[in-house]
């Protein structure tokens, strides 16, 4: 048995705003972790996930994540556009770190993942890698302009669910099939995904959604 010491940048999202001027949608958290090589890695993650949220689930997902797995062997022309779902299936995580420290050296890079946190909400739906969320504590921010939030990789961008447009200043995906893909997301569920920012953001109900093309 051996321990390896593991970089890890945790965002949590959807924190409780008192001051929305002056708190931030989510707070970073760097630290190192020295951990049993023979430990799975999926089971790191979980652990260090339920430190920051008291969810039966574990909402959990990568940042950056074919950069950090294959960022070594391929361009960023490459690895941006390629789908690896690994928080939809933890499955392939099942590995020792030993196994994946040798295969793509992570403990000399930084293990960014997002959390959601302690507020009601989140996820409601996952196509081509694409993840559409909510941030629950942005009633007071973004009064009368209910959307969603779209992520993949490294890039994220909202949609306004009334215009059914992209927010302004906003940048969107460099894969035009994605970007078509967010649009017939909207499109077909935004009634669903205003009764749920009413609800959900608005109300502070508590409701999961969970939506499939």
């Amino acid at each position: 048995m051996a321990n390896v010491s593991l970089r890890f940048q945790v965002n949590v999202y959807n924190l409780k705003i008192k001051n929305p001027k002056k708190t931030p949608l989510f707070k970073s958290y760097y630290f190192w972790e020295e951990v049993d090589d023979n430990m799975k890695f999926i089971d790191l993650i979980e652990k260090i996930t339920k430190r920051y949220t008291k969810t039966k689930e574990n909402p959990f997902y990568f940042e950056k994540q074919s950069e950090l797995f294959w960022g070594q062997y391929f361009d960023d022309d490459i690895y941006c556009y390629m789908d690896y779902d690994i928080n939809y299936n933890p499955e392939k995580f099942n590995i020792s770190i030993k196994k994946l420290d040798k295969q793509f050296h992570i403990s000399e890079n930084i293990i960014e993942f997002n959390i959601d946190g302690p507020g009601i909400g989140g996820e409601v739906g996952r196509e081509n890698g694409i993840h559409f969320f909510f941030h629950t504590n942005e009633k007071d921010i973004h009064v009368g302009t209910p959307h969603i939030h779209v992520k993949k990789g490294g890039i994220e961008y909202r949609v306004n669910l009334k215009s059914k447009e992209v927010m302004s200043n906003d940048k969107v995906f460099k894969n035009k099939k994605d970007n078509k893909i967010v649009e017939e997301f909207v499109d077909k569920f935004q009634e669903q995904l205003l009764d749920y920012w009413n609800r959900v953001v608005i109300n502070g109900e508590s409701l999961k959604l969970k939506l499939t093309l």
